[in-house]
């Protein structure tokens, strides 16, 4: 009698350790899972306060629920700051900055870009060991002055597909007036080739907003 009750305990034992044991490999896998499959991080871009900054997290996989506070750094960026304190940017001193998608990495499954990186990655050529942008701008001051306005309009309004033939334009070396024209032609070109996209969608309302919100950016385009 005395036996089986202790063969029952030793049994029993076992058991409880078998279970715990379990219990931490299963532990040690799902947190493994989670810091190599569940890391988040990415780029974001301020086109309102022409800011850069990092962000991580860590998320459950495959069902992408968060489960750490977002941290997030800002990033420096020579072309950004250059171009905002020379003012060639308007910066709102009071509003709250809005923030788009540059880039997102989810674990082991790689990198996908958003539209803002069609600004971001032109904005990062270096040439020289400087910024091209930068250098761009010293010789060209009164073409600076009308070009990145403009860029920082589209940015804004979240039209960053049109940005990179405006900045192919920029470095042709044409002069001032030729230049304006130019830039102006190939902004008239985007918004046709968008407004075309909605009208064979059958969205006359989205149509009406495009050019409503194109006439108020840029007066000098008619798409009437």
């Amino acid at each position: 009698m005395e036996s089986s009750e202790k063969k029952s305990r030793s049994g029993w034992f076992i058991r409880i350790w078998v279970s715990v044991i379990a219990s931490v490999v299963v532990a040690l896998v799902l947190a493994a899972l989670i810091l190599i499959q569940g890391s988040v991080s990415g780029i974001e871009f301020s086109p309102t306060h022409l800011e850069q900054r990092s962000f991580h997290f860590y998320e459950i996989p495959v069902i992408e629920q968060q489960i750490t506070p977002i941290r997030r750094e800002k990033v420096t960026n020579n072309c950004l700051q250059f171009l905002r304190t020379g003012g060639y940017f308007k910066r709102p001193s009071k509003s709250t900055p809005r923030w788009d998608l540059v880039s997102l990495s989810r674990g082991l499954s790689g990198t996908t870009y958003a539209d803002a990186e069609l600004l971001l990655t032109p904005l990062s050529i270096q040439q020289e060991d400087a910024s091209y942008w930068n250098t761009w701008t010293k010789k060209n001051p009164s073409k600076a002055r009308y070009l990145w306005p403009i860029i920082q309009k589209l940015a804004i309004n979240e039209l960053y597909l049109f940005i990179p033939p405006i900045l192919e334009i920029a470095q042709t070396g044409d002069p001032d007036e030729e230049f304006e024209d130019a830039i102006l032609v190939q902004l008239e070109s985007e918004y046709l080739r968008l407004i075309d996209s909605f009208e064979r969608q059958n969205k006359p309302e989205v149509v009406e907003e495009i050019k409503n919100r194109a006439s108020l950016l840029f007066p000098s385009i008619d798409f009437q």
